[in-house]
């Protein structure tokens, strides 16, 4: 049985064999949906609702209840290397718990040489 980790790679081979998730991902693809979910102000409690909610909507339409779904979080830093599980995101998964979280780390997004160009990205289980 593979891991989840192992899955998620052989998905990214079978579906997306020259794919290297590294910025500016979305112009690296032949193909690719974007989603404007900003209507108004961005800097209120009702602007997060509502992108939550349109988010929301747009998932439960893309997906059934028994697809298998690989959600991955990307974060590029140069000072502060870890995403916790605090983060906002996985506080809109319910009953995600931190043993279900899986942390990869990517050096040299921009420059292969570059040590401190590091990308920390999280698969959830």
């Amino acid at each position: 049985m593979q891991t989840t980790k192992q899955e998620y790679r052989q998905f990214l081979q079978n579906h997306f064999k020259k794919l290297n998730l590294r910025v500016p991902l979305f112009y690296k693809c032949d193909f690719g949906l974007r989603f404007d979910l900003q209507v108004g102000e961005t800097n209120t409690e009702k602007y997060f609702e509502n992108v939550i909610r349109r988010a929301t909507t747009i998932f439960q339409n893309a997906f059934d209840d028994s697809d298998k779904v690989f959600l991955v979080l990307m974060d590029y830093k140069y000072k502060r290397r870890k995403i916790r599980f605090s983060n906002f995101i996985f506080k809109q998964i319910q009953n995600l718990h931190a043993d279900e979280i899986i942390f990869l780390k990517g050096i040299g997004l921009y420059d292969p040489g570059d040590k401190s160009d590091i990308q920390i990205s999280v698969l959830l289980n």
